[in-house]
């Protein structure tokens, strides 16, 4: 966990907003925007400390609303988690952490994991 607050507060001393969301089993990243950093408890391979991008509720709503979605917001949603999928990445391994591409199957979604802190 202490791994997890780390990679926040390097997330946010560039500016960046970045919030703890404690660990996949906590849904505390509900209604949450900004860089979400979380830890998976497990005892396997996908154990760790994880990174995703989220928008705005509002432009998620206009996403999910029940006519359809936005198509405009559609488009911007995915070049933002683009390019902010990058940017993390980018910002992170500038600071000394080690970070690999993580795909979660069960959400349909893409997601940074950080396995190794900066040498002190």
């Amino acid at each position: 966990m202490r791994l997890a607050f780390a990679v926040s507060d390097t997330l946010r001393h560039v500016g960046m907003p970045a919030v703890y969301a404690g660990s996949s089993y906590d849904g505390l990243s509900t209604g949450v925007s900004g860089a979400v950093v979380f830890h998976a408890p497990y005892t396997d391979a996908s154990a760790g400390v994880y990174v995703h991008w989220m928008p705005s509720p509002a432009l998620l709503q206009q996403v999910t609303r029940p006519e359809g979605p936005d198509p405009q917001a559609v488009a911007l949603g995915s070049a933002a988690q683009q390019a902010m999928h990058t940017a993390i990445r980018g910002i992170l391994t500038a600071g000394g952490w080690q970070v690999t591409d993580h795909f979660n199957s069960a959400a349909g979604e893409d997601y940074l994991k950080v396995t190794t802190a900066p040498a002190a």
